[in-house]
């Protein structure tokens, strides 16, 4: 394995435990675990962005802003 690689899955396991006990909210936790990989070269901008132009996203999104104004 090489230093990306090991990184990636410390990363990862660090979100699901953090996930999992809650310690922080979990966008924070989200947040922290990207800001991580972006730092150490593992993510650039790019791909950090890249998921909220999928139609999919901006749809769920909506969704919670509808729900949330029906409330």
């Amino acid at each position: 394995m090489d230093y990306n690689t090991t990184i990636l899955f410390l990363v990862i396991l660090f979100t699901v435990i953090l996930f999992v006990m809650e310690v922080f909210a979990l966008e924070v936790t989200a947040l922290i675990s990207v800001t991580i990989l972006l730092l150490f070269g593992i993510i650039s901008i790019d791909e950090i962005f890249l998921g909220f132009s999928n139609s999919a996203v901006i749809t769920i999104a909506c969704m919670f802003i509808i729900s949330r104004a029906l409330e």
